[in-house]
C-alpha cells in the first residue's frame, strides 16, 4: 500500500507533473485544452497554480517515496473560491492558458452554480499518474 503526506512547496513540482500524466486524456481537460499542441503546458500551468493555492488555503497531499506517484489537492472551507486579489494573481496562469481560457472559466462558473453553500472541505483534485494507475495510489 501506498503511503501519503501532507505536501509542502517542495512537492508543488513533482505533484504536478503527475497530475499532468493523470488527466492527459480526462474528458473534461480535452474540452478545456481542445488542442494537442500546448496542452501539456497548460495543464502543468493549470495544476501548479492550484497545488501553490493549497498549500495556503487548505493541503496538498502527496504519496510518501521519490517523485509524487499522484495528489490530492483540498481547499478548506469557504476558501475554494477564487476572488479579489487572488485573481490579479492568477493573470500569469490566464496568459499561459491562453485562448483555453474562456472555455476553462465557463467550466469553473458552471461547477460554482452546484457548488455547495454549506461549509466543507473541497477535494479540486485527485489524480495518479497514468503510469501508476489501478495499483491503490488513489485510494
Amino acid at each position: 500500500m501506498t503511503e501519503v503526506r501532507e505536501g509542502s512547496g517542495a512537492d508543488v513540482a513533482s505533484v504536478s507533473e503527475a497530475l499532468v500524466s493523470a488527466f492527459h486524456d480526462d474528458p473534461v481537460m480535452l474540452h478545456i485544452f481542445d488542442k494537442e499542441k500546448g496542452r501539456e503546458k497548460k495543464l502543468r500551468g493549470l495544476f501548479v497554480n492550484e497545488a501553490k493555492r493549497s498549500l495556503t488555503k487548505g493541503t496538498l497531499i502527496t504519496t510518501s517515496d521519490g517523485p509524487a506517484l499522484g495528489g490530492a489537492i483540498w481547499m478548506a472551507p469557504d476558501k475554494w473560491r477564487s476572488g479579489g486579489f487572488e485573481l490579479v494573481g492568477q493573470l500569469p496562469l490566464m496568459f499561459t492558458m491562453g485562448l483555453s481560457t474562456p472555455r476553462a472559466l465557463g467550466v469553473l462558473g458552471r461547477m460554482e452554480k452546484v457548488h455547495p453553500k454549506q461549509p466543507h472541505w473541497y477535494l479540486a483534485v485527485l489524480g495518479t499518474a497514468a503510469a501508476h494507475q489501478g495499483k491503490g495510489v488513489g485510494s
